[in-house]
């Protein structure tokens, strides 16, 4: 782990109407497994909506690898190292996994496919590499099969697979495991763990169990803010954290 980080915030603040959902946050993100937990309300899918460009801060700046970012769109920060999952699932339903996956590697591709008349199907190297990103996010199910045809948790792993076709340096999971059933959350984590050897993975996550054991870093928010951030086994023994967290406090 270099001491630069990847994301760094700085008094990033978010008002909607007369609620600021994110109040003043100042954090740096760095190559490491970082969960992020708070309950619910506390501003933690905001904070993601404004690290990945999908929401605009009131205030404060968002740099991602040193460039300031904070005007800047979804697409320019994908382009800078950035990519994301979203708590609902996002996926193209009508067309096979495989597909969904290519698209999404075409798309960041370099070739320019100038020739309208040119099969894109045919390109070696991004069907290449749409098969090496399943294979990383342990895709096992037939990938011919239509993306709304497939289990809930594959329906994760393949959504997983689309995040990483721009080469990601940083890992946005949303609650990746939300509503599923607990052998497919348990697949999900240990593709997430094994993705971690290889992308700064930050995860909003509620199960407490997993983020202590998987987590190098745990950001506890609360009402917008930063209440704690640290080891996981320091940070959840602030008195603090426990009772806004632990206890069930809401904001």
């Amino acid at each position: 782990m270099t001491d630069d980080p990847i994301v760094r915030c700085t008094d990033l603040r978010k008002d909607f109407a007369a609620v600021t959902a994110v109040d003043d946050l100042t954090i740096d993100i760095h190559d490491e497994f970082t969960s992020v937990i708070g309950p619910n309300g506390a501003g933690k899918t905001t904070t993601f909506n404004l690290l990945a460009g999908t929401l605009s801060p009131t205030a404060g700046r968002i740099e991602l690898n040193g460039t300031d970012v904070t005007a800047r769109g979804p697409e320019s920060r994908v382009h800078h190292g950035l990519s994301r999952t979203y708590q609902i699932t996002n996926l193209f339903d009508e067309l096979p996994a495989f597909e969904n996956v290519r698209l999404a590697v075409q798309a960041v591709s370099d070739v320019p496919y100038a020739n309208v008349f040119a099969d894109a199907l045919s390109d070696q190297e991004i069907n290449r590499r749409t098969t090496e990103i399943l294979d990383l996010v342990g895709f096992e199910e037939d990938r011919t099969t239509a993306a709304e045809n497939l289990s809930q948790g594959y329906k994760r792993l393949l959504e997983i697979a689309i995040a990483l076709a721009p080469e990601p340096d940083i890992l946005l999971l949303d609650e990746p495991t939300a509503g599923l059933a607990v052998d497919k959350k348990e697949l999900v984590f240990d593709v997430v763990g094994d993705l971690a050897n290889e992308y700064a993975v930050v995860l909003i996550e509620h199960k407490l169990d997993v983020v202590r054991d998987m987590s190098d870093r745990l950001v506890v928010m609360h009402n917008g803010q930063v209440l704690d951030s640290g080891p996981p086994e320091e940070t959840l023994s602030n008195p603090a954290v426990q009772e806004a967290y632990l206890r069930g406090v809401t904001s």
